[in-house]
């Protein structure tokens, strides 16, 4: 098992994506609310919405994978080894349980409003936006699934 100054990898990466790249996740998802809204947003609903959405999202998404497709998403039992399929698939479906939790924190974030169905669209928009090019990251870095070496 790979160890980071002395943790375990996956332990390093849980904290890096938790605190480096949901507040630059955060700060994304303000700024871009506030542009399809044209409306003041209130940054702590999008705060509270990627704590929310971070962990429901994620029991979510593993409870799905391992249910309908019978595998772990993060294949912890067997030391965080995951066929590339199983990974997209959990993405797949953390990205659309992450559009759900988020969409009702994106209407009352908004300072007039907007309609629940409109609300509903701006959370489809930004957490794909936010979502995708995180998968590509960890695709790309090999994080989480076993690259085939």
């Amino acid at each position: 098992i790979a160890y980071a100054n002395g943790i375990p990898a996956i332990f390093g990466v849980t904290v890096f994506h938790l605190l480096v790249i949901n507040a630059v996740v955060v700060a994304v998802e303000t700024r871009l609310l506030r542009q399809l809204s044209k409306s003041e947003v209130n940054a702590w609903f999008i705060i509270l919405a990627n704590l929310a959405s971070i962990f429901l999202a994620y029991i979510l998404a593993d409870k799905t994978i391992s249910t309908y497709l019978n595998t772990e998403w993060f294949g912890l039992s067997r030391k965080g080894v995951i066929e590339k399929r199983y990974f997209l698939a959990g993405v797949a479906s953390f990205i659309l349980f992450t559009i759900l939790i988020e969409w009702l924190f994106f209407y009352l974030a908004q300072k007039n409003n907007s309609r629940l169905l409109t609300s509903l669209k701006y959370s489809t928009i930004i957490n794909l936006a936010t979502n995708i090019p995180i998968a590509i990251f960890y695709l790309t870095t090999g994080n989480y699934y076993d690259m085939g070496d």
